[in-house]
């Protein structure tokens, strides 16, 4: 039912008015969900619990992320059986669709950053990092990973002068 889990694969934190909730994007549950502290659920905040790939549904959410300065939630959403689509969505802090960006460019985003100036940091699995701005336009790519073992997660710590630390 809607009080459970589907199979949860990333997180963020998010606060409104000193109110902080979690939000899980759930891989199976083809949607982010929005949960309480206490673990009540609040709502499905993106997707609507059927696979797809219009605006208003979510296929595999992989990670899930809120941009500090505009509030806007980013998740990053893994194709579709044996397409090769995949895509970040970026909604309204209320759920609605804004925009999608980079379908044709990733091969299995898997893990979400963001830094203090909303530049969307993503983790492209056993393959790249891509940073983005928060309108979707590509800044930069580091390919430099070959060090890295099947890297699953990471986060922006320390604000303007932070560092980025990878599972």
């Amino acid at each position: 039912g809607e009080e459970v889990l589907k199979h949860p694969y990333g997180l963020a934190l998010r606060t409104v008015n000193d109110r902080v909730t979690v939000l899980v994007a759930e891989w199976l549950g083809h949607r982010v969900s929005e949960w309480n502290m206490d673990g009540t659920r609040v709502r499905t905040v993106c997707g609507t619990g059927q696979i797809g790939s219009d605006e208003e549904q979510l296929t595999h959410p992989s990670d899930v992320v809120v941009l500090p300065q505009l509030g806007h939630i980013v998740v990053a959403d893994i194709k579709i059986a044996d397409s090769n689509y995949n895509r970040i969505c970026v909604f309204h802090d209320c759920g609605r669709f804004l925009y999608s960006f980079a379908e044709s460019t990733l091969f299995h985003p898997c893990a979400l950053a963001v830094d203090a100036q909303d530049h969307i940091i993503i983790l492209d699995h056993e393959k790249d990092i891509h940073v983005y701005d928060s309108q979707g336009a590509h800044m930069c790519t580091h390919d430099d990973l070959y060090l890295l073992k099947g890297p699953k997660g990471m986060e922006w710590i320390g604000g303007e002068g932070g560092r980025l630390y990878i599972v």
